[in-house]
């Protein structure tokens, strides 16, 4: 593949710039995948989309088209590559678990009702994240900016570690100021953005 993308850059550097043409790209796709070389098709394909993002401007309006191509690339490999996404979803994942816990720890976490379930950081990170599914967390507690009652989150693996560089790192300045609540708005739009697309992109769609 590298050897063909070689081949295709050595067109007319107009043709890869102002006045690009996708359909040497498109051919070659479209030969490869029907030759069952379909790995070799993604990647011609992953380096057409870089083309094509390399060749849009940071001026307005094409700023956030560039942007979004940007981001598409960074999270999700323009959709060729959906196992990326299932990392970011994983570091977030832990990112919020961490953070979470925490906040329940330090007495950021308040409870909605009177008679609340009990609080399992992880589970709360996973029902912030995981679009469509109720894990009968979050619909019960909450991020507070004001400290309250440290809650008991029974979590084997970061119980006992809040004496260790977790503890010490993060600042209560970060509960009091709403980071966790901006987190947790955050994992719902992420999660809604990337199960879509690892999904779509797992299954070829």
């Amino acid at each position: 593949s590298r050897i063909r993308i070689e081949w295709l850059k050595r067109q007319p550097k107009k043709h890869l710039n102002e006045d690009y043409r996708p359909q040497p790209w498109a051919q070659l796709i479209k030969a490869l995948r029907e030759m069952g070389h379909d790995e070799d098709a993604k990647k011609i394909a992953f380096e057409r989309s870089n083309v094509v993002e390399q060749n849009m401007s940071w001026k307005c309006p094409m700023i956030f088209r560039k942007l979004f191509y940007k981001s598409f690339r960074i999270t999700a490999g323009y959709g060729y590559y959906p196992s990326r996404t299932a990392y970011w979803s994983t570091f977030f994942l832990f990112f919020s678990w961490m953070t979470f816990w925490l906040a329940a720890e330090r007495g950021y976490m308040s409870p909605r009702n009177d008679h609340p379930s009990d609080f399992a950081a992880f589970v709360y990170a996973l029902d912030s994240f995981a679009p469509a599914i109720d894990l009968d967390q979050v619909s019960q507690w909450e991020p507070s900016t004001k400290k309250k009652y440290p809650i008991n989150t029974n979590d084997y693996v970061l119980d006992g570690t809040s004496g260790f560089w977790l503890g010490n790192v993060v600042s209560d300045a970060i509960f009091l100021n709403g980071g966790h609540r901006i987190l947790l708005w955050m994992e719902r739009i992420l999660g809604w953005i990337f199960v879509p697309l690892y999904i779509a992109g797992m299954s070829g769609i």
